[in-house]
């Protein structure tokens, strides 16, 4: 009886792969690691279409992955050429890049097996109105919200929204300041930022009506499941708007949460139609108990919590990855 494969793609230094592999072996697959970081320096790729049929191979370290053995892939990270030499000819750098991106990326998606997420899915469900509209739709509370490049619109908003307004941009923002990088959180607006809202003009923002938080939760859903934990933000004055602001100090608040079935079943209702089976939704427990759902995070991380509090997003994910059908050489 030959173990089943999965392909497991994260970067070098990633702890998250070793639980999953850990997982699969105890199913009696065989796990296979491919360092994203190490392409295309340290790691091959090939791809190779014949007169009736296709060859992939992936080569590392970590040893040989042929597309026809496996049964899943997990994409849980990327980071291609990330090892670029740091003498290569600055007019090489780029191109070299961006066709070693190019060349993975569409070797990945010729892949015809169970994938934990395919990317083109991925970065389709990034799409922060588009969630918003759907968890709306399918029932979960969602703050009343603006995108818009207008100054005026975003100081007539405010108006309608007493408790005051919040601020984040529609993907991952860092803004290079010289000295080092500055990542863009959730902030809160005070009326002299509402006064100066002239750069909005060349770069569109969302903005939020300010939520009053009793906990904030991240509910991590792989497949029908759910596994969700808070923490009470308040106990970092850095952290009392977006708790990434100090997440490192938050790390030990956070424990186990338990939420209404019906706010389960949503959030899985809405991982599925966004075509996804993983996801990890960011919500808020208001004083007055509801969940106000915020947004849902594609490739969102959840080692952090794992590792503390052992709640089974690695064996879930093991589970998933095992789910489809074994490929037509692999008799499990």
């Amino acid at each position: 009886m030959t173990a089943r494969a999965v392909l497991l793609l994260s970067t070098r230094n990633d702890p998250a792969v070793a639980l999953v592999a850990a997982a699969l072996e105890a199913r009696g697959a065989r796990p296979i690691r491919f360092d994203t970081d190490a392409f295309p320096t340290d790691a091959h790729a090939s791809l190779r279409f014949g007169a009736g049929s296709d060859d992939v191979v992936l080569e590392s370290e970590h040893g040989r992955a042929a597309f026809s053995e496996l049964s899943a892939i997990w994409l849980r990270r990327l980071d291609i050429a990330a090892r670029l030499p740091p003498d290569l000819d600055p007019r090489y750098r780029a191109p070299a890049r961006d066709q070693s991106h190019a060349a993975l990326v569409g070797i990945l998606a010729s892949f015809r097996g169970r994938v934990l997420d395919p990317l083109r899915v991925i970065d389709a469900a990034a799409d922060k109105p588009r969630q918003l509209q759907l968890a709306r739709a399918l029932g979960l509370d969602i703050p009343r919200t603006l995108l818009t490049n207008d100054p005026a619109a975003v100081r007539d908003f405010a108006r309608s929204c007493p408790d005051g307004l919040v601020t984040k941009p529609l993907s991952a923002l860092v803004i290079d300041d010289g000295p080092g990088e500055q990542v863009m959180y959730t902030s809160a607006l005070s009326p002299a930022d509402l006064d100066d809202l002239d750069g909005l003009r060349l770069c569109p923002l969302m903005f939020q009506e300010r939520v009053t938080k009793q906990l904030e939760i991240r509910a991590t859903v792989v497949g029908r499941r759910v596994f969700a934990a808070a923490v009470d933000s308040a106990a970092s004055p850095r952290g009392q708007i977006d708790w990434r602001r100090d997440g490192a100090r938050l790390d030990d608040h956070w424990q186990p949460h338990s939420l209404p079935a019906a706010i389960t079943d949503r959030l899985v209702a809405l991982v599925a139609e966004l075509g996804l089976t993983y996801s990890a939704a960011d919500l808020i427990l208001t004083p007055d108990g509801r969940h106000v759902f915020l947004e849902s995070n594609p490739a969102g991380e959840w080692l952090w919590l794992e590792q503390p509090l052992q709640l089974g997003i690695a064996d879930a994910i093991a589970d998933e990855l095992l789910a489809g059908p074994p490929p037509p050489t692999c008799r499990a």
